[in-house]
């Protein structure tokens, strides 16, 4: 039972180095073959979602 911490801990912080691949791996280059500036606003949406769920997520790895 008391590594039950340290598990989740590591699956958490696991999960967003998975995610932050993703996006440099995956996303960018689909938003970058849209056509016009919808790269640009599909990227300042992103960010403006992941800017609001980010603080949460990092403290619930901690």
């Amino acid at each position: 039972m008391s590594n039950a911490p340290e598990v989740f801990t590591t699956v958490a912080v696991g999960v967003m180095v998975g995610v932050e691949f993703s996006v440099a791996f995956f996303v960018n280059p689909i938003l970058d073959g849209l056509p016009g500036d919808s790269g640009l606003r599909g990227r300042a949406h992103g960010a403006r979602l992941l800017g609001a769920v980010m603080p949460f997520w990092y403290i619930g790895s901690l």
